[in-house]
């Protein structure tokens, strides 16, 4: 009785063994997939810092990639009709400073047309700042100055301590930090203009970009 039991029962034992060491394997495989998978999230986050890095490393390059031109020079525009801008590259940075504050507080006009001052900064520069113009706008209108900073971002000093905002993912936090209202922020796709062109700004942070005064155009945002 008991030989025949054991005979039924030996191929039983052999396949729980068979089956105990294949389910050690997947556990084995699974452990080194995961262990593979932590490692691969690891290097993934370091390329995004070092992607980070390179695009404000980039930005800041064509912030400056026009020092080199002429002192003043005036835009080509394809339409003839429409006001000319005239690039001023600005020998010292102090001075194109004083030049944009008065500019902020002073009525310029040359033979009856208003004459306006704008930095001429990268397009994605531009991007940003208008990513962020409800922002902006909130501050403007709750009287809190505001400033732009070099890498991109946006500072606020409130109650001797200052805030920095330095992409729009901070834009919920930041406002709430300053118990502004809850506000919808969009992302733009790209450097484009509405018409579909690229934008034509220029990108150096000592230059300025006054208006030819031959026709209207609504100020920028300072």
């Amino acid at each position: 009785m008991t030989a025949k039991f054991t005979r039924h029962l030996t191929p039983i034992t052999e396949g729980l063994s068979d089956l105990t060491r294949r389910i050690t394997a997947i556990e084995e495989h699974l452990d080194q997939t995961s262990m593979r998978s932590r490692e691969n999230e690891t290097a993934i986050a370091a390329l995004q810092e070092q992607v980070r890095q390179l695009e404000e490393a980039q930005e800041d390059l064509n912030n400056r990639s026009r020092r080199s031109r002429d002192r003043a020079l005036r835009a080509p525009t394809p339409n003839a009709a429409q006001p000319r801008d005239i690039i001023i590259r600005m020998h010292y940075f102090h001075i194109k400073e004083a030049l944009m504050r008065a500019a902020r507080d002073t009525l310029l006009q040359i033979e009856g047309h208003q004459v306006f001052f704008y930095q001429d900064l990268a397009p994605s520069t531009l991007r940003k700042r208008r990513e962020l113009r409800p922002l902006t706008q909130e501050l403007t209108r709750r009287h809190i100055r505001y400033t732009w900073g070099h890498p991109f971002k946006l500072q606020v000093r409130q109650n001797n301590r200052i805030l920095t905002l330095h992409n729009i993912t901070e834009a919920a936090d930041f406002a709430e930090r300053l118990d502004l209202p809850t506000m919808v922020l969009t992302a733009e796709l790209n450097d484009r203009r509405p018409n579909g062109r690229p934008s034509t700004r220029g990108t150096s942070p000592h230059a300025t970009r006054a208006l030819d005064p031959s026709g209207p155009r609504p100020p920028a945002e300072h």
